[in-house]
C-alpha cells in the first residue's frame, strides 16, 4: 500500500467513525492500527503504509465496521490501558475507567503517605484485576 492509499484509509475510517458519533475518531483509528500492526504511534505514521497487507486491511475494516455499531473498542481489541499498563478485557468484565485510575492514585498515595510498610488490600469483585495489579505494581510490599 502506498502512502496516499494509507492516508485515504485513515481518513475514510475517521469519517465513518465520526458519522457514527464516535467522540475521538482519529485517536481510535490510530489505536486500531497500532494494535493490528503492533507499533507505536510514531512508527505508524513513518512505516504504516509498508506494514499493511491484505490480511491486516481486512481486519482493520472489520474492526471499524464493528466499532461504528458503538460496540466498545476495548472489547473489540480485547485490551484496555490502565495506569500505563495493558490489560486483557472481555465483555465479562467492566472496562477500566479514568475515574478508577483516580481511585488507585488516592489509595496508593494514602498508603505511601501513611508509611504502611506492607499494606493488606481487599479487592472485592475483581473483574479485570486492574486495581489489584496496579496497587501491587506500585507498592511491591502490598498483599492483595
Amino acid at each position: 500500500m502506498d502512502k496516499r492509499e494509507f492516508q485515504n484509509l485513515i481518513k475514510n475510517a475517521e469519517k465513518k467513525l465520526e458519522a457514527a458519533g464516535i467522540e475521538s475518531p482519529t485517536a481510535e483509528v490510530e489505536i486500531i492500527l497500532e494494535h493490528l500492526l503492533d507499533v507505536e504511534r510514531l512508527s505508524l505514521y513513518l512505516h504504516g503504509a509498508q506494514l499493511i497487507d491484505d490480511s491486516i486491511l481486512g481486519k482493520f475494516r472489520e474492526i471499524v465496521d464493528k466499532r461504528i455499531t458503538r460496540y466498545p473498542l476495548q472489547y473489540i481489541l480485547g485490551e484496555a490501558w490502565f495506569y500505563g499498563r495493558k490489560f486483557r478485557v472481555t465483555p465479562a468484565v467492566m472496562i477500566p475507567t479514568p475515574e478508577t485510575e483516580i481511585l488507585c492514585d488516592l489509595a496508593i498515595n494514602y498508603l505511601k503517605n501513611e508509611s504502611i510498610a506492607a499494606p493488606e488490600i481487599l479487592d472485592v469483585g475483581v473483574g479485570s484485576g486492574v486495581i489489584s495489579v496496579t496497587v501491587v505494581a506500585e507498592l511491591p510490599n502490598a498483599r492483595v
